[in-house]
């Protein structure tokens, strides 16, 4: 039973990614989700965002009483 255990740690070991793999993939992540942000849901100065289009379409195109409720009730969903 002690051989086993022995066995699974040394091989976690070898499995396990080094320092400087895992940080890199850390702020990976971290810049995908900074220009996810500012690409798709900003935008501005390079185009509308997501966020504009948005507020354009409950500000021209639902202009009936209620529009936003919908729309806000719909995002809470």
């Amino acid at each position: 039973m002690r051989g086993t255990f022995e066995r699974a740690k040394t091989r976690g070991k070898e499995l396990q990614r080094n320092k400087g793999a895992q940080l890199a993939f850390e702020y990976g992540i971290y810049l995908f989700i900074v220009l996810f942000i500012y690409f798709v849901l900003i935008g501005l100065p390079l185009w509308n965002g997501a966020v504009w289009w948005l507020y354009w379409v409950v500000g021209n195109k639902f202009v009936l009483p209620g529009g936003f409720g919908i729309t806000l009730g719909i995002a809470l969903l």
